[in-house]
């Protein structure tokens, strides 16, 4: 199990939590024998999005058969990458990953205001969503299969694996991982 908060991608053999989701947007996707997830913020432009993209499509190796996207998409028309719509994130996604597929989604209007996305894998991955919790108490867990983009001022956005001991670069896993999770049964689809 793993826990991506912003900026954040990683990939895990059967849960990923995207976490403290705000005016941000978590993608999850299913390949074969594995899950891959990446929290993006709104404030990520097309060239800090590639980044994480190449990553994630380092990991499915073109065999991604299930992908999903989840927002407050009211609030992401507004964000720095351009990507304003359901339909240019889908286009862009679908491009990036040389997915055919459908594009699954579910727009997290109804949310409050911090939320996270529980993926459960399966043939069809179960998903939930929760509260974030406040106090969120966490775990240092640092892992080789997550990655923080690091964004220096001034300098070149790059991918840093969250157990190469650089400073400010952490992966946190929630204590609690089960509680207040409710399934989420809404979930759309655009082809």
């Amino acid at each position: 199990m793993i826990a991506l908060d912003e900026d954040m991608v990683g990939t895990d053999g059967d849960t990923i939590i995207v976490q403290g989701l705000r005016l941000c947007l978590g993608l999850l996707c299913k390949t074969g024998n594995q899950l891959i997830g990446a929290h993006f913020t709104s404030h990520d432009t097309v060239q800090d999005m590639n980044i994480i993209m190449r990553r994630i499509r380092l990991w499915a190796a073109n065999n991604i058969n299930w992908m999903l996207m989840a927002a407050k998409f009211n609030f992401w028309t507004q964000s720095s990458s351009g990507l304003n719509s359901k339909e240019k994130l889908a286009a862009y996604f679908r491009t990036q990953l040389l997915y055919p597929g459908p594009m699954n989604y579910i727009d997290c209007s109804f949310a409050p205001v911090s939320y996270d996305i529980k993926c459960v894998k399966g043939l069809q991955p179960t998903l939930y969503y929760r509260a974030t919790p406040n106090p969120n108490p966490t775990n240092p867990k640092p892992l080789p299969n997550v990655y923080k983009l690091r964004k220096p001022m001034g300098g070149v956005p790059q991918l840093v694996q969250t157990n190469a001991g650089q400073p400010g670069i952490y992966h946190l896993v929630p204590k609690n991982t089960s509680a207040g999770f409710i399934m989420l049964r809404d979930i759309r689809v655009l082809r």
